[in-house]
Formats: structure tokens, sequence, C-alpha cells
């Protein structure tokens, strides 16, 4: 599909991974805070088709926001015990707010799955 995702087969891992409800993927993601330091925290993965992404969810007041709208670069790691494989990447950040009408589906697709 998109080759600057993934090569296939991480591409089928990935998805497999990280868009299943039975076992959420919580993994570590780390940001740049104004220091120039790295913040690491845990955060619930998801694999948005959507997006063809990875997302978590982050309250636009929470220091990982501030971090990533003025450094939007992140490091993640998972370690997914079912498959027995790690993943590690970088990438650049888009921030999804209710800002733009396109955003509004996957947010509140987002919220209720993490509500439910």
């Amino acid at each position: 599909m998109n080759s600057l995702f993934a090569p296939e087969l991480c591409r089928t891992l990935i998805i497999q991974a990280f868009d299943t409800e039975s076992k959420p993927a919580y993994g570590q993601v780390a940001t740049i805070d104004d220091k120039g330091m790295p913040q690491v925290r845990t955060v619930h993965l998801h694999y948005s088709p959507e997006k063809e992404a990875i997302l978590f969810n982050t309250h636009i007041k929470s220091s990982k926001w501030a971090h990533l709208q003025k450094n939007p670069i992140l490091s993640g790691c998972y370690y997914d015990q079912y498959r027995d494989i790690q993943f590690r990447w970088s990438s650049k950040v888009e921030l999804l707010d209710d800002s733009k009408k396109e955003n509004l589906s996957l947010l509140e697709k987002r919220w209720l799955r993490m509500r439910a």
C-alpha cells in the first residue's frame, strides 16, 4: 500500500499489533521538552486505517501536547508479548484536534473507543 508507512510485512505486523481491542497496546513514546531533554511516558497505542498511522490520545493541555507543538517528532517503543516482537520507531507527528472539521469523526471514534 503506502511505502512510506512500512514494508508490507512490517505493515501487516503493525496493524495486527495495534488494531486489537482484546489486547490493548501500551507502549512508550518520548517527546523533547523545552530544555532539549527526552520525556518518556506510557500511552495506549492504536492503529488508524483512516490515517494509516499509529495514534495515541492526549489532552491538549498536557506536557506531551506542548512538547509536540514545539517539536513535532517522537520516538516510540512497544513490545508485543503475544507475537514476541518489539517495534521501535521515530517519526514526525501530526497533532489532531477539533479545530479542523475533517478530524472530528476520527476524534469522536477514538474518544468513544477509549471510553468503551
